[in-house]
């Protein structure tokens, strides 16, 4: 049995896109084998990797606002500047935090903006704020450390 194929007629562009497009993917390829791991992730690999992702996006949140009531502990006393700062502490501490590993640290942030808060209105000291937000600081960096690198 014969195949004939004198009598297709390839136009000189259809030749260069097959080439091209072969060439393309094999340069695909051979960047795949240096840039993907050497497996393929299942799916529950996969979630860890996005759970992982979440959990350090969520420390930083929580580091941004801690950094947040630390600037207002070293000004003076502004009533009107912390229930801005505290609203918007739970407001966001409510909507980005999520992931029950960081309950722990967002409760302790909570109180010490609670307690910056009395500060500022004058029926708490200082420093029960400062030592709030420092034990809030602490339980962070606690989870920061946690925080694996994938």
């Amino acid at each position: 049995m014969e195949i004939d194929i004198s009598e297709v007629k390839f136009k000189g562009n259809t030749v260069l896109w097959t080439f091209s497009g072969l060439l393309v993917l094999v340069l695909l390829g051979a960047l795949g084998r240096f840039v993907l791991p050497d497996r393929v992730l299942t799916w529950t690999e996969w979630s860890v990797v996005k759970q992982h992702a979440a959990y350090r996006r969520e420390v930083g949140v929580l580091e941004r606002h801690a950094e947040r009531l630390e600037a207002l502990l070293k000004d003076s006393p502004d009533p009107v500047r912390a229930q801005l700062t505290v609203e918007q502490l739970y407001a966001a501490l409510d909507r980005d935090v999520t992931l029950e590993p960081l309950f722990g640290p967002k409760d302790a942030l909570l109180t010490a903006g609670d307690l910056a808060l009395e500060w500022a209105l004058g029926s708490a000291e200082k420093k029960d704020a400062d030592l709030a937000l420092e034990l809030a600081r602490k339980d962070i960096e606690t989870a920061a450390e946690r925080t694996y690198e994938r």
